[in-house]
């Protein structure tokens, strides 16, 4: 009936009907369409700017894209009514939301965004200050100016015990643009440590703030091996005790129940490295930046990495692609597993015999989401948890990510020749990836690394945010 009766709306009951469905989470993406589109009929100077900002928060909470709709309400906002008529928490939520559905840097929006919030920003709540940040960090972009300003804030307002995820927030924003600010790092451990894993804070929040921190590890003295050691305790033993031991039958399941209970879905840039080479599976592991040239291999297997990359974007754009081809071409600026691509080299000899592969380049592919091969039930993807944006957790299947349809690939060739058991393989192997592995992924590289036990593995990989990220004043 609401539905039939949906042109007599008026401003107000759009807006209160789609907030209370992203409220319970119940998502119905004709509706919002059919509802976007009648408000852009109304005309938006009809909307107060509150609500136009739930519109566009109900639109980002629920997953629901219209281009349209949310690029009009920003001309409004910007050119019309003006953005410091704008309440903190308006902008706020408008500006998660565009970056969250739109997933491109609007440059024209995002520069106001940054002028008003770096005005303003002790009016916003952590909350606030969290999304503002998470805006600019998920379409790779950030205000230096603004960045600089909500360190400031974020360090004071640490004293006061604020929410530990919007800190969270601000840390990886700091991360993500390279930036290196001791006093909120400082002010961030004193307040985790301070909780503790039973305070209310978790794995992820104490996963991003040590990666932001690694970095400045030697400034920090006490408070870094404070905070070492309860992530070594918390975290890293409980993961590496769960491994099963290499002989006997290998059972992931008690991996994958850890990575459950921690929930957590990677361990960052930093601990990555750290921990494959704890675990021992791994020849050597380099972590790419762009402002190093690096060993020759790894110039070549981003460079081949690179083409693949546009080349699963020129087919995303084609009109017949499937719709999760198509995503990666809506959303360019994120780093999801549809943009993310792994490059293979070997050269091994296998029951005596010589085999190589001279450099070949692997991105996400659905059918591997679906593969019951045996080869896929010997690399076992895990399960677990994703943030898909500051308030929504759900399920993630990483099965289909690049560094395993590689690593698929490889194991698939090689077993040809006979049984898992008793095969031998020697030799090398580069495996080179565009972003930092999963947590999923890191142990489907030890997976590997135990099935071929005698084979040298060297993994690089890059920060695919980081490489990515400009500074919005340039």
């Amino acid at each position: 009936p609401f539905v039939l009766r949906l042109q007599e709306c008026k401003a107000q009951e759009l807006n209160n009907m789609l907030w209370a469905y992203a409220t319970v989470n119940f998502r119905l993406p004709w509706l919002f369409l059919k509802s976007a589109n009648h408000a852009i009929s109304l005309g938006l100077a009809e909307f107060k700017t509150h609500e136009l900002s739930i519109m566009l928060w109900a639109h980002g909470t629920a997953g629901v894209c219209n281009h349209e709709f949310f690029d009009q309400v920003v001309d409004e906002i910007l050119g019309g009514r003006g953005i410091h008529s704008c309440a903190p928490r308006e902008i706020a939520n408008s500006a998660w939301a565009y970056s969250t559905i739109i997933g491109r840097c609007h440059v024209p929006w995002m520069t106001a965004v940054a002028q008003y919030s770096r005005s303003h920003v002790n009016e916003f709540d952590m909350q606030g200050i969290g999304n503002i940040l998470w805006s600019f960090a998920n379409v790779s972009t950030y205000s230096e100016a603004l960045l600089h300003k909500a360190c400031e804030e974020t360090a004071r307002r640490c004293y006061k015990d604020e929410a530990s995820h919007n800190v969270a927030q601000v840390l990886s924003a700091m991360q993500a643009a390279g930036l290196q600010e001791v006093r909120l790092c400082e002010a961030a451990i004193d307040l985790f440590l301070r909780r503790g894993f039973v305070g209310g804070i978790g794995a992820r929040e104490f996963l991003i703030l040590g990666n932001a921190a690694l970095p400045m590890a030697n400034i920090l003295h006490e408070r870094w091996t404070n905070l070492k050691a309860l992530l070594e305790e918390h975290i890293f033993r409980p993961l590496t005790e769960a491994i099963p031991p290499r002989h006997g039958m290998a059972d992931w399941s008690q991996v994958e129940t850890c990575i459950s209970q921690l929930d957590i879905d990677h361990l960052g840039v930093g601990f990555t490295a750290t921990f494959l080479k704890n675990i021992g599976v791994l020849g050597s592991v380099q972590v790419h930046q762009s402002s190093h040239i690096g060993c020759s291999w790894i110039q070549e297997a981003a460079q081949a990495c690179a083409l693949e990359r546009e080349r699963a974007i020129q087919a995303g754009a084609e009109e017949n692609a499937p719709a999760e081809q198509q995503k990666l071409v809506r959303q360019l600026d994120k780093v999801n597993k549809r943009e993310i691509v792994a490059w293979v080299r070997y050269q091994i000899s296998l029951d005596g015999l010589k085999h190589a592969e001279h450099g070949r380049a692997f991105s996400w592919r659905l059918e591997a989401e679906m593969s019951q091969t045996r080869v896929a039930q010997l690399l076992k993807p895990m399960m677990t948890k994703s943030r898909m944006a500051p308030n929504m957790i759900g399920e993630h299947d990483r099965s289909g990510h690049a560094e395993r349809c590689a690593l698929l690939q490889v194991a698939s060739d090689w077993l040809q020749t006979g049984p898992e058991r008793g095969l031998e393989v020697h030799g090398e192997m580069f495996l080179y990836v565009t972003h930092y592995p999963c947590v999923s992924c890191v142990f489907v590289i030890a997976q590997f690394a135990r099935l071929f036990p005698h084979l040298s593995l060297h993994l690089a990989y890059a920060d695919g945010r980081a490489m990515h990220t400009q500074p919005l004043e340039k």
